[in-house]
């Protein structure tokens, strides 16, 4: 004898079952099933994770969650939204990272912008004058405009390209002397850095 609200086959009866049609294909949904109709075959197949099987309907992929509340609110499940389909796009909070990412790339730019130049203090000026009499390497592109670095390096050796002979720092009185070149080597762009005199090394 066969409990009631069952079938002959001890299944829910079809009185509890949700059956839709999904791209031409017939599915039924219970409590604890979820089968499809096999036209090929002509019977229900019961449906499993992995199993050869079509598409499963929106909303349908785990048999027996959501049939209560499409039961009690009179929607079909296949109809039902899910949670990202239930949020308004607009109101993700992920939508916010790239608006916190645009505000601080502005602030860092304004900040750069509106801070006071950098001056040169005293430790730069001792730093700039202890090159006095000191040779330096020329480093960069040889196209471009002449850098040397502000690493001193014996005259004598293979590599150096100019010495330098006076240093001028701005608001003193001075001038380089004739034939020789003016270059910032320590800290160029710098208000108040000195300027240095230099003129190629003689071999």
């Amino acid at each position: 004898m066969n409990r009631p609200g069952t079938g002959p086959s001890g299944r829910a009866s079809l009185s509890d079952e949700i059956e839709v049609v999904h791209r031409g294909v017939r599915w039924r949904r219970g409590a604890y099933h979820l089968s499809w109709y096999n036209e090929g075959l002509g019977q229900w197949v019961d449906w499993c994770p992995g199993a050869d099987a079509p598409p499963l309907p929106v909303g349908w992929e785990r048999p027996g969650e959501g049939a209560a509340a499409a039961s009690l609110s009179g929607e079909r499940p296949s109809e039902g939204r899910n949670a990202m389909a239930a949020r308004a796009s607009m109101r993700s909070p992920y939508r916010i990272v790239p608006i916190l990412v645009a505000v601080s790339i502005v602030a860092v730019a304004v900040w750069q912008a509106t801070r006071p130049p950098r001056h040169a203090g005293p430790s730069d000026i001792a730093a700039a004058q202890a090159l006095k009499g000191q040779c330096l390497t020329r480093t960069g592109d040889r196209k471009g405009p002449p850098v040397y670095s502000p690493l001193p390096v014996a005259c004598g050796q293979h590599g150096a390209a100019v010495k330098v002979v006076s240093v001028l720092v701005p608001g003193h009185p001075g001038s380089c002397p004739r034939g020789s070149m003016v270059v910032q080597v320590l800290q160029p762009g710098v208000l108040g850095e000195p300027s240095e005199c230099v003129v190629p090394v003689r071999r």
